[in-house]
């Protein structure tokens, strides 16, 4: 099944312009110009990619996956809960990479205990 992306497409293309072309918005994005000039035509793009036209337009990315015609739900359990948490503190992205990449499993086990803690102090509050 071909999905329609004309609407993402016009909405990509106003955002390059107004990025002053190609170039600079493929830049900002994190990607190449060439990838970019792809999304313009239409073409299928990887979900790195929206992710990097996400950040660089500070459009969540499950609002641009909507645009880009994926069907995506709002509540759909901890994924869809953690990429909304993502969108809203891009910052933790990073964080969670480099954590995956350099903590061990005691390292990440006292992380949750952490975060454990604090929600059940938050329960008491």
């Amino acid at each position: 099944m071909q999905i329609n992306r004309a609407q993402f497409v016009k909405w990509l293309e106003q955002r390059v312009q107004m990025a002053g072309g190609l170039r600079p918005a493929a830049k900002k994005a994190g990607v190449s110009h060439a990838t970019l000039l792809r999304g313009l035509q239409g073409d299928p793009l990887s979900l790195k990619t929206l992710e990097g036209i996400s950040g660089w337009t500070g459009v969540s990315l499950t609002r641009l996956l909507r645009l880009y015609g994926e069907d995506v739900e709002d509540d759909q359990g901890v994924e869809a809960v953690l990429a909304r948490v993502l969108d809203q503190h891009p910052e933790l992205r990073g964080t969670l990479e480099l954590a995956v990449e350099t903590l061990d499993d005691e390292s990440i086990a006292q992380v949750i205990q952490f975060i454990q803690f604090q929600i059940q102090h938050k329960k008491k509050s």
